[in-house]
């Protein structure tokens, strides 16, 4: 069991030629998200280059060739023989209008379709790789649903649908999935499986709520993450980090929860977890570890907390020095650094070096990898809330998706079910709770054995 850190090996990786660079992703791979501005997901379409990516990715299929929707349509036109041009055209503008929308976008009404959804034309695409990746990899970590889409069962077997999923062309790939990304939130990854493969088995509900549940899982794992990665080795990688939402429709205070602990706290933990992705590489070159080690599981692993603590000292003796042309000593002896000699107190001592350095010479990188972060999280789960600021927000759409995915085909007392919320990653505050419950009793979807609260139940929305 090693103690200390290989610095040689560290500084060689560092180091191209005479210049020091910061390098990530070879020791531990952690999140997708790259300091290079052209790279970063826009998400002009939503959420749907991603989702095409994951659906590729876990049914292991990539598409013939240079197959695009023209050739599909090609295709299909030239299966069935009419004779009378007019009424070709006119069968042409069919298929057109049932497998693409108004924006000549794939209109998915097929499980399958969803790996036609295709990545952008320009380098936000290898962005969408990565995310897409990084999805496949720290969601789906078990025995993986090898099953491809568009064999699951169809959501509408007419004629046309059948048409047009014998033009498509998949071509099955070799071999295993190699995994890339670390996975370090096994109750978000066991939580997705199960919400993923109930829904694989509604055609209509994945087809209509499949681009939902993918971003929110990723919204889920890396504000999780994010927030467990500021808590350094006291973090509980086994259990959820409360996160509060209001809801679309209420009124809201800076007495609400969602306030101190929602949009404020997530966009806290985004500001410096590129600091958190360097450190955790840095760390994880000690000599000969099993496998890549969390702040927690370093933690768990350094038996010799004194030689653990020397190596680390002379790493970031090391490492300052790269910076001495940048940042004189005399900024440099500003950073209060802690003379204990625990595996936290030296975790939280690289760190602050390492961010230290960045927001004295490069915090243009940083904010950068903070922006991507932070767009992603609040592409659809946050609102503008005036002289609040930006919350977590969730709307009645999204509230009824998480209801359906909660009970899936089972009614369950309120209660259970503001714990199933929460077990994914959605806490509410007292009032919010009252504002959910009037809303479903509006729709009826209450179902009350008696006067008391206790006593009711809510349906499942099937």
């Amino acid at each position: 069991m090693s103690n200390v850190l290989n610095i040689e090996e560290l500084t060689r990786s560092l180091r191209k030629g005479n210049k020091f660079e910061h390098k990530k992703d070879k020791k531990i791979v952690l999140l997708p998200f790259t300091t290079r501005e052209p790279e970063r997901p826009k998400y002009k379409n939503g959420f749907k280059a991603i989702v095409g990516e994951f659906s590729r990715i876990i049914a292991n299929v990539k598409i013939d060739g240079d197959q695009d929707i023209k050739d599909i349509i090609e295709e299909i036109c030239q299966k069935v023989s009419i004779e009378d041009g007019a009424d070709k055209k006119e069968f042409r503008r069919i298929v057109e209008s049932y497998l693409l929308d108004e924006n000549h976008n794939v209109k998915v009404t097929s499980p399958g379709w969803f790996c036609l959804l295709p990545l952008s034309k320009n380098k936000e695409q290898l962005g969408e790789r990565k995310t897409g990746k990084f999805l496949s990899d720290v969601l789906l970590t078990g025995e993986v649903s090898n099953r491809l889409l568009r064999e699951s069962p169809s959501a509408d077997s007419n004629i046309l649908t059948k048409l047009i999923d014998s033009s498509l062309h998949y071509q099955k790939l070799d071999g295993e999935r190699q995994r890339e990304y670390h996975s370090l939130l096994p109750y978000v990854s066991e939580t997705f499986t199960e919400d993923f493969e109930w829904l694989e088995t509604q055609p209509k509900l994945f087809i209509q709520h499949y681009e939902k549940l993918l971003y929110y899982y990723f919204f889920f794992y890396i504000s999780q993450l994010g927030l467990k990665l500021n808590q350094f080795t006291k973090a509980d990688y086994t259990a959820v980090t409360p996160v509060y939402y209001t809801l679309d429709w209420e009124k809201t205070s800076r007495r609400r929860k969602g306030y101190e602990f929602g949009w404020n706290m997530i966009k806290e933990v985004g500001t410096d977890i590129l600091i958190h992705v360097y450190t955790l590489e840095q760390l994880n070159y000690l000599d000969n570890p099993d496998s890549p080690l969390s702040y927690v599981g370093l933690d768990q692993h350094i038996s010799d907390p004194d030689a653990f603590s020397q190596s680390v000292s002379q790493w970031i003796d090391i490492y300052k020095s790269n910076f001495m042309d940048i940042i004189s000593q005399q900024e440099w002896d500003k950073l209060n650094l802690s003379d204990e000699k625990t595996v936290e107190a030296m975790v939280q001592n690289l760190y602050k070096t390492i961010l230290f350095q960045f927001k004295n010479n490069d915090y243009s990188s940083l904010s950068r990898y903070q922006r991507w972060f932070e767009q992603t999280v609040s592409l659809y789960l946050s609102k503008p809330r005036g002289q609040l600021g930006r919350m977590l927000n969730i709307t009645q759409d999204f509230l009824m998706f998480l209801t359906l995915v909660s009970l899936k085909n089972k009614k369950a007392p309120l209660k259970e079910l503001f714990k199933e919320f929460e077990k994914r990653g959605v806490y509410f505050d007292q009032f919010s709770q009252q504002e959910i419950i009037e809303l479903f009793d509006r729709l009826n979807l209450l179902e009350k054995k008696s006067d008391s609260g206790d006593a009711q139940y809510v349906k499942p929305i099937l």
